[in-house]
C-alpha cells in the first residue's frame, strides 16, 4: 500500500461545480489546496446531468431543423438518429471539459485526490482498497452542496449534498 502524508490549508470534499471553484478560489488566494472527488470532476452536472442533458437536447433540435427544412425552401429526407454517434458526441463534449478542469487545478497547483472520502475533525483520509491510502491534516475543509444529502457520521449540525 503507497502512503503519502501532506498538510494543506484547505480541501475540498467533492469536485463539482461547487467544489473545483472552490478548490481553485482558495488556490488564487495563496492556499495550499486539495481536492477530492470520488469519482470525476465535475460532478454530477457535467459527468450525468447538465451537460449531457444539453448535448442530446441540441442533437434534437438539429433534427427538428432538417426534418422542418423544407419551411425554407430546402429539401431533404427524412433524418434519423444514430444514437451511437450522438453518445460519442456527448462523451467528446464531457471529456474535453473534464480535462479543462483538471487542466486548471494543476495549473494553480491543486492537488486532486480520487476515491472515496472519509473527514474526521481536521484529518482527512482517503483510501482505494490496497491500492492507495493518503492522510492530510488540514486547517479547514469544504463541503461544497451537490445533487443529494448526506450527513457524516457523528455530526449533528454538517449535512452535505452528494451524488449519492
Amino acid at each position: 500500500m503507497t502512503s503519502v502524508s501532506n498538510t494543506f490549508d484547505l480541501v475540498v470534499i467533492g469536485g463539482g461545480p461547487g467544489g473545483y471553484a472552490a478548490a481553485l478560489y482558495g488556490a488564487s488566494a495563496g492556499l495550499q489546496v486539495a481536492l477530492v472527488e470520488k469519482d470525476a470532476l465535475g460532478g454530477t452536472c457535467l459527468n450525468r446531468g447538465c451537460i449531457p442533458a444539453k448535448a442530446f437536447l441540441e442533437t434534437a433540435a438539429v433534427k427538428r431543423h432538417v426534418e422542418h427544412s423544407a419551411d425554407f425552401g430546402i429539401e431533404s429526407s427524412a433524418p434519423t438518429v444514430d444514437f451511437a454517434v450522438t453518445q460519442a458526441r456527448k462523451q467528446k463534449i464531457v471529456a474535453g471539459l473534464v480535462g479543462g478542469i483538471g487542466a486548471m487545478c494543476k495549473g494553480r497547483k491543486v492537488e486532486v485526490f480520487n476515491g472515496p472520502r472519509y473527514v474526521h475533525r481536521a484529518v482527512f483520509s482517503l483510501a482505494d482498497g490496497a491500492k492507495y491510502a493518503s492522510t492530510c491534516d488540514c486547517e479547514g475543509y469544504r463541503t461544497p452542496s451537490g445533487s443529494s444529502w448526506h450527513c457524516f457520521r457523528g455530526s449533528c449540525y454538517l449535512v452535505v449534498l452528494t451524488s449519492e
